[in-house]
């Protein structure tokens, strides 16, 4: 993200918060492996592009060396509609009437059930120690201590998702710790070019000789 897309982002936020005190931005989209290459090692160094912004995205790195097939079936109407209702439901719903506790602020917000926090108590810590572990990569850490927050979102989001009210249930947090080992891998496949620079230096000095 180039410093002009940064200021723009920062002033909208600002615009956001003056009328709404819990405002957040939902984005979508893809970026060639060459620019992403790129932009990771400008946060590898001690840039001031390294602001921690990166880790707060969600990302996901194609398996390589995937074959594409034609489709085989034609694309299923039913589920677009269903997906589409569940978005809209989302975006309607009034989360007082989903069993959501408010704040003295008036903010809402939801608790785990008590097996959900049981749950999520015996993933976080050991999840927070490594993140903290210096021995590990600091994009790695970095990565690690967003994706806390992240994963009770999810947890949150799975739980909305699949017409539950009230606390959030153990099921739902079982799941949001799936996405999280999932983006884990996913976030060390986008990191490789660091994790293993040396390697990578090598490769491209055999590609020149070759």
């Amino acid at each position: 993200m180039k410093a002009k897309d940064r200021t723009f982002f920062h002033f909208m936020m600002v615009q956001l918060n003056r009328s709404s005190h819990n405002s957040s931005i939902a984005l979508l989209g893809s970026i060639q492996p060459k620019l992403m290459d790129k932009y990771i090692k400008t946060i590898d160094s001690d840039s001031d592009d390294n602001d921690g912004l990166f880790h707060r995205f969600i990302m996901f790195s194609p398996t390589k060396n995937i074959q594409w097939q034609k489709p085989t079936k034609n694309f299923d109407k039913q589920t677009e509609h269903k997906i589409n209702d569940l978005f809209y439901q989302l975006d309607t719903l009034k989360v007082s009437e989903i069993g959501a506790k408010e704040r003295d602020s008036g903010t809402p917000y939801f608790e785990f059930d008590t097996e959900a926090q049981k749950y999520w108590d015996i993933w976080r810590e050991p999840w927070q120690n490594t993140s903290n572990d210096l021995s590990i990569h600091s994009i790695i850490r970095g990565h690690m201590k967003k994706m806390t927050k992240a994963i009770a979102g999810i947890a949150l989001i799975i739980h909305i998702a699949e017409g539950q009210t009230g606390a959030v249930s153990s099921n739902a947090i079982t799941k949001a710790i799936f996405w999280a080992e999932l983006i884990n891998d996913h976030a060390k496949q986008l990191f490789s070019s660091v994790l293993h620079k040396e390697e990578t230096t090598a490769h491209l000095i055999l590609r020149k000789i070759e």
